[in-house]
């Protein structure tokens, strides 16, 4: 991913822009600078302990500017539940949350980091996209007696969907740094 955003950057002519890889647990080591913008994408959720997940909310919070923003993409127990309850009904086997996966929960998730950022959105980016992928497609596949192909074109078609609902536990989170 480091390579390919470089690479457009780079196309771009872009120069005030910067790719880490590192680990977030020890971003105020690796970083002497606070950051306008600092971005994760489902780096938190690998992480075994929520006490580890606010200790990087800590360090993203150490290395962010006063009033920056904090973005990432990470998940919730909330969609994942909600898809799995769809599943239930439909006679679906629940999607388990692999292993090495903790989501948060959104409840504590907004109190905890109320102390360090303010809030200023949870987007649900892909909910009708779960809704049509992990519960409609599978379905079809279920009665079909075939095993579902993620290359099946309802994955392109599923990306333009309105979306709707609390089917996935993957959102968006945008926070700003506290003075």
């Amino acid at each position: 991913m480091i390579k390919i955003a470089s690479s457009r950057l780079k196309e771009k002519r872009i120069k005030n822009v910067d790719f880490q890889v590192g680990n977030v647990l020890k971003l105020d080591e690796i970083f002497n600078k606070k950051f306008d913008v600092v971005i994760t994408d489902r780096c938190l959720i690998n992480l075994n302990t929520y006490e580890l997940q606010k200790e990087a909310l800590s360090k993203i919070a150490k290395i962010t500017k006063n009033n920056g923003h904090y973005i990432g993409i990470e998940n919730f127990l909330e969609g994942q539940n909600e898809m799995n309850k769809i599943r239930r009904e439909m006679k679906l086997p629940e999607i388990a949350i692999r292993w090495h996966n903790l989501f948060f929960k959104e409840n504590e998730f907004k109190e905890d980091m109320d102390k360090k950022f303010r809030l200023i959105d949870i987007k649900n980016f892909s909910s009708s996209y779960y809704f049509a992928t992990r519960i409609i497609y599978s379905k079809i596949c279920q009665m079909n007696g075939e095993e579902p192909n993620y290359n099946h074109e309802i994955h392109q078609l599923a990306i333009d969907l309105p979306n709707f609902g609390n089917f996935s536990p993957i959102k968006c989170i945008i926070l700003q740094k506290r003075e």
